[in-house]
């Protein structure tokens, strides 16, 4: 990966843009050097995620890259990835602030991935914060996620209120 990062430059030099009136010229290379700094990031994200230890750091090469391209989509598998498995590793040691603080940081940053609601509903569950797991599953269902436990765990909250 390192030898590849040095590979990672701008391409925009090397188009041929001749075909393209001024402003469409200047958009497309615009986009095209965008997209290059992206790959940068995210290979930055990628020696992080692949070379060391998971913590909320190994995040911020993937949170560049899509503050830059918002398309990016190696950056939004990793990023998930990475906030699934560091949300778990700090439910399992009961750090609920850290994986409050981590899911702030990376839901503040990409508030369209569905999955931080899940792992927000996770975290309150954890905590026996039964209301609030509630209506962070529902968001993450009004979102389009699917996992079974999300309705799951509605159902589980509903159940002790209905019967009170």
């Amino acid at each position: 990966l390192v030898q590849l990062q040095g590979l990672l430059e701008d391409p925009t030099p090397y188009v041929d843009f001749s075909g393209l009136d001024a402003e469409a010229a200047g958009g497309a290379r615009a986009r095209i050097a965008l997209r290059a700094r992206a790959k940068r990031e995210y290979m930055r994200g990628l020696l992080a995620y692949r070379g060391g230890m998971l913590s909320a750091e190994t995040a911020d090469g993937f949170l560049a890259a899509l503050a830059i391209d918002p398309d990016e989509l190696g950056s939004r598998y990793y990023l998930r990835d990475i906030a699934e498995n560091l949300v778990a590793m700090y439910l399992g040691w009961s750090e609920f602030e850290n994986a409050t603080a981590f899911l702030d940081k990376v839901q503040a940053a990409r508030p369209d991935i569905a999955l931080f609601e899940l792992l927000r509903g996770d975290v309150a569950y954890a905590q026996e914060q039964y209301d609030a797991a509630a209506a962070h599953y529902r968001r993450y269902i009004e979102m389009g996620g699917a996992a079974s436990r999300a309705r799951e765990r509605i159902e589980e909250a509903v159940a002790p209120a209905a019967s009170e």
